[in-house]
């Protein structure tokens, strides 16, 4: 299935820039959801990729308050996908102190397995770069952003929970000297 991704005018130029880092690379150097089935594109009426400010796509869009959710049914073109599905399961996060980084997107740890297996996983370098390198051309607009920062807050709450749930869940080592 062939989908369709078009931006407003007023990003036109931007998106051209940022596509034309990430259409061609992924955080595995083959299609990452061959290991768990494409579980990402199997949206749901509560659950989608967000597009980002100015992204539309023919998908289904699911609008909930001020987001705008794609959901697909598993089969599209990779080389015409929203921004969110390209970079998943990671985001560009920005910190306290403005600074850009890469970080796993913890709002996905249900769907994704490479978010919990990533200390075991060897990712694409190249992706990393691009992806950094697309946050910071994103982020010299104050709309995307302020949604770079919204989105980083839901990323952070998501990550603190994952990490207590996690560590709750671990078994006790016993000292075995």
């Amino acid at each position: 299935m062939l989908v369709k991704v078009t931006v407003s005018d007023n990003y036109t130029k931007l998106y051209n820039k940022v596509y034309a880092l990430l259409r061609n690379t992924t955080p595995l150097t083959a299609d990452c959801g061959i290991l768990c089935e494409r579980r990402c594109c199997k949206g749901t009426e509560n659950k989608g990729m967000l597009l980002f400010p100015g992204e539309n796509t023919d998908l289904e869009v699911k609008e909930t308050g001020e987001k705008r959710l794609a959901v697909c049914e598993g089969n599209c073109s990779r080389g015409s996908r929203p921004l969110s599905c390209m970079i998943f399961p990671f985001f560009p996060v920005i910190d306290e102190q403005g600074i850009i980084s890469v970080d796993f997107d913890y709002r996905g740890v249900s769907v994704c397995p490479l978010i919990t297996n990533g200390d075991v996983v060897s990712f694409n370098k190249k992706f990393f770069r691009n992806l950094l390198k697309a946050g910071k051309l994103l982020a010299k607009n104050d709309k995307f952003r302020k949604f770079m920062e919204d989105v980083t807050e839901e990323i952070n709450e998501a990550k603190e929970l994952y990490q207590r749930i996690s560590k709750q869940n671990r078994p006790e080592t016993k000292n075995r000297s």
